[in-house]
């Protein structure tokens, strides 16, 4: 499975707080990728793009942050298929 982390970096190369256009630059550049793969990704976009909403004004994505929209879902299967959909890979 692939993860995908999306960061809203600084000319330094930390991330920026508030940094929802960039996000959004990085997920575009992502859906971008994966659409010339053949995927259509139609629901996912739609829940991604909540994501980044949800995420707007924090420095980086966090697990805790993700766990929190994924609990917004409205049925356990939407919870699980919100987890999956952001992808997140914690560092070891």
């Amino acid at each position: 499975s692939s993860c995908v982390i999306i960061e809203a970096p600084t000319s330094s190369g930390s991330a920026l707080a508030g940094g929802a256009s960039m996000m959004t630059q990085e997920l575009d550049s992502y859906l971008a990728v994966r659409r010339a793969a053949g995927f259509q990704l139609k629901k996912v976009e739609t829940f991604l793009r909540g994501f980044v909403r949800f995420n707007e004004g924090q420095a980086h994505i966090s697990a805790q942050t993700a766990i929190e929209w994924a609990r917004q879902g409205s049925s356990p299967p939407q919870r699980s298929f919100r987890l999956k959909t952001v992808g997140i890979c914690l560092p070891a």
